[in-house]
């Protein structure tokens, strides 16, 4: 199941992909934060390029998600983001984890969560409701 906020973010990032002078300023880009700015620039001085995305629709990207993927990075979420993501304490994080519901990985002593793992839990929680 994917989630509206995942389908925009897939969106703009193949509006950006298929056009190269976007793509290539939009790698430039130091930070998630800065990629949102151009972003949002882009829709007002040049909507056509963003392939018919709505400007409310760009306040639903996950910009984290979209500039990793333009970076060609995963998207890896500590424990203290996911709990902060799910309004719970760190050690509801740490229990979903060591229960195995969550997948993650130890990395430099801290535990870590790729978005694809995060999804697949988000959509095993969803379906369990």
């Amino acid at each position: 199941m994917t989630s509206l906020n995942e389908t925009t973010t897939h969106k703009l990032l193949t509006a950006i992909l298929e056009k190269d002078w976007i793509a290539d300023a939009a790698k430039t880009k130091a930070s998630s934060g800065e990629l949102r700015q151009f972003i949002m620039s882009l829709m007002i001085d040049a909507p056509a390029a963003l392939g018919g995305i709505e400007k409310t629709d760009l306040l639903l990207v996950d910009y984290r998600l979209l500039f990793h993927n333009l970076q060609g990075k995963a998207v890896w979420y500590s424990v203290t983001e996911l709990a902060d993501m799910f309004g719970k304490h760190r050690i509801s994080v740490y229990r979903w984890i060591k229960a195995g519901d969550l997948k993650a990985k130890k990395i430099g002593g801290e535990w870590l969560v790729s978005q694809n793992d995060l999804n697949e839990y988000i959509d095993r929680r969803e379906s369990n409701e």
